[in-house]
């Protein structure tokens, strides 16, 4: 019987193999991983945006109903003479 130096050749030759499809499958996440970077970071700029639009558009709708009057008008009314609700905690 031959010595070798790795141990027997199929044996050797089975850890490759093993090897190999750990690496492709580590390569092929990697590559998933990387494929879904951009579209992370357009969704986290959408995000950005959207909440800088609501900021300033809150402010923009609140001066307009400042400005008209609408906190007085409400006052005024029957709506502002409501009971508050009362909370259960």
């Amino acid at each position: 019987m031959r010595d070798y130096p790795l141990g027997d050749p199929m044996t050797v030759s089975l850890m490759m193999f093993q090897i190999s499809a750990v690496q492709r499958q580590i390569e092929e996440t990697l590559a998933s991983i990387i494929a879904f970077l951009p579209n992370l970071v357009v969704a986290i700029i959408i995000l950005i945006v959207g909440w800088l639009l609501g900021r300033f558009l809150g402010r923009v709708v609140a001066e307009v109903l400042d400005r008209i009057g609408v906190d007085d008008a409400v006052r005024k009314t029957s709506i502002s003479n409501r009971p508050e609700p009362v909370s259960s905690g």
